[in-house]
């Protein structure tokens, strides 16, 4: 008897897990009120890995999305005193696959710019007109 009532709740567990899986991966509205996301970032990458001060970095962002929305693309990070990556894009998503690049100058790596050499993160972020918001973020280091 405690056996089946073992295998009974661990049946339900595993429906209850596999329906919520399916209902947050398709998007849309939740049961309390809040709108997720049907998309997300597939991938977020720099040309390389290590920069010189002042060098131009080159970012892509790659989304995939079950719609078709225009949003907004801000790509932040290494911040100073000065200089920093701090740009928003106007972008339109379409259903399926989606890439973006985005181009920045690099602040100066140096004691009165406000930045040392060292590792810093970069984040992208995408939101649609509902304010749903996906994000990744990477490392780059930067040296003199």
């Amino acid at each position: 008897m405690r056996k089946n009532a073992l295998i009974s709740a661990g049946v339900m567990a595993a429906v209850m897990l596999v329906v919520f899986a399916a209902v947050n991966l398709s998007g849309g509205k939740s049961s309390d009120g809040e709108y997720y996301t049907q998309c997300y970032i597939e991938s977020f990458s720099s040309d390389k890995f290590l920069y010189r001060s002042k060098e131009i970095i080159v970012l892509n962002v790659e989304v995939q999305s079950k719609e078709e929305f225009e949003g907004v693309l801000w790509v932040h990070g290494i911040y100073s005193r000065r200089d920093r990556i701090n740009r928003r894009e106007s972008v339109g998503v379409i259903d399926g696959f989606n890439s973006f690049t985005i181009e920045e100058r690099l602040p100066s790596c140096t004691g009165c710019s406000g930045i040392r050499p060292g590792n810093y993160t970069i984040t992208a972020e995408l939101t649609d007109s509902l304010n749903r918001t996906v994000g990744e973020t990477i490392v780059v280091r930067i040296e003199q």
